[in-house]
């Protein structure tokens, strides 16, 4: 018989401990029964019974979110010979335009034919 204070409760109590297995044991029978009647109620998400009845379980919330993700330029266009390709992000059909007009005028635009392979 092993005498050892229960953590909890602070009481002395005497038991066998168990053979051929490290002595690992802290609380007392009734600490024991109660600590694990309390995490058996916690993971089943059901009230204890020896807990106290003033203990109110939390409501179950759940929550629904809305992302609307924008993107600023969603559309691209590429030009040039293929030894030296450029790539002008826009946005609608306009904006596409007024680049290509911006890119002639500074001289780094040049419509050329492809030629059939």
């Amino acid at each position: 018989m092993a005498k050892r204070e229960c953590e909890e409760c602070k009481k002395v109590f005497e038991y066998e401990p168990p053979v051929g297995f490290p002595d690992k044991r802290k609380y007392c029978d009734e600490c024991s029964k109660r600590r694990k009647a309390e995490y058996e109620a916690k993971k089943s998400g059901k009230v204890a019974e020896t807990s106290p009845k003033t203990q109110i379980q939390g409501i179950p919330e759940s929550r629904h979110d809305v992302v609307i993700q924008r993107t600023e330029k969603p559309h691209s266009f590429e030009f040039g010979r293929p030894s030296s390709r450029h790539k002008i992000y826009y946005g609608d059909v306009e904006e596409l335009k007024k680049q290509i007009e911006m890119l002639k005028t500074a001289g780094l635009y040049e419509e050329f034919e492809t030629e059939n392979i």
